[in-house]
């Protein structure tokens, strides 16, 4: 054998041993990045669902009209009974199972924060067991057949 044939084989077995090398130092980063885009959905999907609760308790609440002032101002003055608002975006939330709320009405209108704590799966490699997601919901109550005017 002649020493130009062994250093072609050495060279040969180079771009191999680079290959394994180079998947083993970016496996972490590609997992990463993979449990990255699966969490990052399920985050995203509880906080639409957090999104869509808080605004259906607060459109609840928006309904109830404080109707004795609402008929003493001839339809001028459209606004809510806080104690019933509340109550009625409570009793929303109740139905839909979601215990993480927190609801302020006013005559004005009704503002609804809903909360939730989202477990992660692949995250959960590098640290991350789970994130909290929030979202706030406000209604203002509308009259009016023609022109839906606000307060």
């Amino acid at each position: 054998m002649t020493r130009g044939s062994e250093s072609q084989r050495g060279r040969r077995n180079a771009p191999e041993g680079q290959a394994l090398l180079w998947t083993a130092v970016m496996l972490p980063f590609f997992l990463a990045l993979i449990g990255l885009a699966i969490d990052g959905a399920a985050v995203f999907a509880a906080r639409r669902g957090c999104q869509a609760v808080a605004d259906g308790a607060a459109r609840a609440g928006a309904m109830e009209l404080d109707i004795a002032l609402y008929r003493r101002s001839d339809g001028d003055q459209a606004l809510l009974d806080p104690a019933l608002a509340g109550r009625a975006a409570v009793d929303y939330l109740g139905l839909r199972g979601w215990p993480d709320a927190a609801v302020a009405a006013e005559p004005h209108g009704v503002t609804v924060i809903a909360g939730q704590t989202v477990p992660l799966g692949l995250m959960r490699l590098f640290g991350h067991g789970s994130v909290r997601v929030t979202a706030v919901g406000y209604a203002v109550p509308y009259h009016g057949i023609g022109d839906g005017r606000g307060p």
